[in-house]
């Protein structure tokens, strides 16, 4: 990720193309040697000539798997989310080498110890060859998390110093949707109410167990199933969870137990890793991100569209996709 580096306005095409913006993405096409086919270094005089747009053309084409490059990269929007050609162009960029990417800029040229970011440098950098994605108490006919998905929690993973990702919630069927949703409400039902938006569906699944909260739990799950399922027939559900397997391989939600975090990863740091998962939420890498540990859910609740932006740094090899199964 961006470690400190700016971009002011636009570089490229169509670009604002300020003197000092230019020479910055200069500096960064040439830390890479990476490149598929020939690549020239390009001069750093600020110029964004035909030399420097075509460069960032086949950055995009090359390390971002772009079909349709623009050939510009975009400084942070309003809503502080990067370009992704900005993003990808500094992600390899460790801390102690921003001084020396800035004086490159300063002084036109190359100095001694410029980073180089060769194909083995990406591999490696990416740091997700040791991470692990594991299911727990989550049966095999629900193991159906997107590849795509596993490589953005292992993203989380990375940036949250973890070493493996527990998935303790995927797709649900009503009966299972009930089952979550019943001794959560029995804990905290204001909180769930919260959770469920306090308008229906949600409101009259709750509504179903306040009426029978007398009953055992065996007899209130079929009726809140059945609720769930009325409501379903008329095209609503009442969570991202609750869905047909064809709509969830378009939109996974997924759950992270808090508990089941805490067990696999000595150490630990809940805080951590909400601050890494909303950063990955602000970057546009997650659908949704909720926090759901000081509620009786315990969990991290996070919703991916997979495919919905481009993963280049991380696609080196086949084992960044191997998820384990327990």
């Amino acid at each position: 990720m961006n470690i400190g580096l700016s971009l002011r306005q636009s570089v490229g095409e169509g670009g604002v193309n300020q003197r000092d913006d230019v020479k910055l993405i200069q500096v960064l096409l040439n830390t890479f040697t990476a490149w598929k086919t020939p690549f020239t270094r390009l001069k750093i005089d600020g110029d964004a000539g035909k030399n420097t747009k075509d460069a960032i053309k086949q950055f995009q084409r090359e390390m971002m798997n772009r079909k349709n490059p623009d050939g510009r990269v975009d400084p942070a929007g309003s809503n502080g989310r990067q370009g992704p050609t900005f993003h990808f162009l500094t992600s390899y960029i460790k801390p102690a080498q921003e001084p020396i990417i800035q004086k490159q800029v300063r002084e036109g040229q190359m100095v001694g110890g410029a980073p180089v970011i060769s194909q083995k440098t990406i591999a490696t950098a990416a740091g997700l060859t040791g991470l692990t994605v594991i299911y727990q108490d989550v049966d095999t006919e629900r193991q159906i998390v997107d590849e795509y998905s596993i490589r953005v929690i292992k993203m989380a993973l990375k940036e949250a110093g973890l070493k493996t990702g527990v998935i303790t919630s995927t797709i649900r069927t009503p009966a299972r949707q009930a089952e979550a949703m019943l001794p959560n409400a029995k804990k905290d039902l204001p909180a769930q109410r919260d959770l469920y938006g306090n308008k229906d569906p949600g409101k009259s699944i709750l509504n179903v167990y306040v009426a029978n909260q007398s009953k055992k739990d065996g007899e209130i799950i079929p009726l809140m199933a059945a609720e769930i399922e009325k409501w379903q027939k008329e095209g609503k559900s009442v969570s991202r969870h609750c869905v047909t397997k064809e709509v969830y391989a378009k939109h996974n939600a997924i759950d992270f137990g808090l508990n089941a975090m805490t067990q696999h990863n000595p150490g630990f740091d809940a805080n951590k890793f909400i601050a890494v998962l909303k950063k990955l939420k602000k970057e546009g890498y997650l659908e949704k991100f909720k926090d759901e540990t000081k509620i009786s859910n315990g969990c991290f609740h996070i919703e991916i569209i997979p495919n919905k932006m481009a993963l280049a740094k991380y696609e080196e090899n086949t084992i960044l996709n191997t998820v384990v199964y327990c």
